[in-house]
C-alpha cells in the first residue's frame, strides 16, 4: 500500500460509517438524518478507527478475538477522545449515542463496544482484503490522483464545517445576552408596570425569532445531535431546542422553567372586572 491508499481508506470507511449512523438513526427517528458532524457524508470516527485498525492488524497477525478487543476499545476511545475534543474545541457536549439501542441506559457503552468490535471482525476478515485487491489493480497515477482528490475534499469539508460551528456559537452568545435580559425584566416588580409588560412581549418576540433562525440555519446539526448542549451558552441552546411558541402560550427555559400568557390571555385578565 502507498500513502494515498491512506487516504482512500480514511474517506471510503469514513462514508462507510456515515451510511450505518445515518440510517439507523433515520430509522429510530421516522426521517433522514444527516449523521456527519461534517456537512458532507463522512465520519471522522469511523474512518479514523478503521485506519487505525487496519495499520495495526497489517503489522502484526492477530487472533480474530484480538481483533475484537482492540475494535471495541477503539470504539469506546474515540467516541469519548472525540467528545473531550469538541467540548474543548466548541465549548459543547456532543452525546453521539441517542439513537443506538439500550440509549441513555447503563448498557450504551456497552453496546456500542460491542458493535464496534464485530464491525472490527468484518472489517479486517472481509472488507479490507477485498478493497486491498481492488487498490492492486488501479495505476499509482490514479490512485495518487484520486487520494489527492479526496485530501481537498475533506479538508474543505472540515474548514466549512468549523466555520458553521464557530458562527453557531456566536449566534449562541447573543441569544443568551437576550434571555439574560428578558429574565430580569421579570421580576414581580417590573411586571407591574403596563410599559415594561409591552417591552417584555417584545423582548420575547425577539428572543423567538432568534432563536428559530439559530434553528434553522444549523437545522442538519441539531437535529443529528439532539443532545447537544453548549456548556458556555446552556440557556440558549436550551432555547434552541425546546424554547418554541406554540398557539396559547410560550414557554420560555430560564434558570427556571417560566411560563409567560399569550396576548390574548394578558387581554382577558386586563378585561376581567375588579372585584
Amino acid at each position: 500500500m502507498i500513502w494515498a491508499d491512506w487516504i482512500w481508506l480514511l474517506a471510503g470507511y469514513g462514508f462507510a460509517g456515515w451510511t450505518v449512523s445515518s440510517i439507523v438513526c433515520s430509522l429510530r427517528t421516522g426521517k433522514w438524518v444527516n449523521r456527519g458532524l461534517l456537512g458532507g457524508p463522512f465520519c471522522i470516527g469511523a474512518g479514523l478507527g478503521a485506519c487505525l485498525l487496519v495499520l495495526l492488524s497489517s503489522q502484526i497477525s492477530v487472533h480474530w478475538t484480538i481483533v475484537m478487543a482492540a475494535a471495541m476499545i477503539l470504539t469506546l476511545l474515540l467516541h469519548h477522545f472525540g467528545d473531550f475534543i469538541l467540548e474543548k474545541l466548541f465549548r459543547a457536549r456532543w452525546n453521539g449515542f441517542e439513537f443506538w439501542p439500550l440509549a441513555e441506559t447503563k448498557w450504551t457503552a456497552l453496546v456500542s463496544a460491542v458493535l464496534g468490535g464485530l464491525s472490527g471482525i468484518m472489517l479486517i476478515r472481509i472488507i479490507q482484503p477485498w478493497v486491498e485487491t481492488l487498490l492492486d489493480n488501479v495505476p499509482n497515477m490514479w490512485r495518487v490522483g484520486v487520494g489527492l482528490v479526496l485530501a481537498a475534499g475533506l479538508l474543505i469539508d472540515l474548514w466549512v464545517s468549523l466555520v458553521q460551528l464557530g458562527r453557531l456559537n456566536r449566534q449562541l452568545a447573543k441569544l443568551e445576552q437576550k434571555i439574560n435580559h428578558l429574565t430580569q425584566l421579570k421580576s414581580p416588580a417590573a411586571r407591574r408596570n403596563r410599559a415594561v409588560k409591552t417591552l417584555i412581549r417584545a423582548e420575547i418576540r425577539a428572543v423567538s425569532a432568534m432563536a428559530a433562525t439559530i434553528r434553522r440555519d444549523h437545522r442538519r446539526v441539531l437535529d443529528a445531535y439532539p443532545a447537544w448542549r453548549s456548556v458556555n451558552w446552556p440557556k440558549a441552546s436550551e432555547a434552541v431546542h425546546k424554547g418554541l411558541l406554540s398557539k396559547r402560550k410560550l414557554i420560555w427555559p430560564t434558570a427556571d422553567v417560566v411560563v409567560i400568557r399569550s396576548q390574548a390571555s394578558i387581554n382577558r385578565t386586563r378585561t376581567r372586572p375588579h372585584q
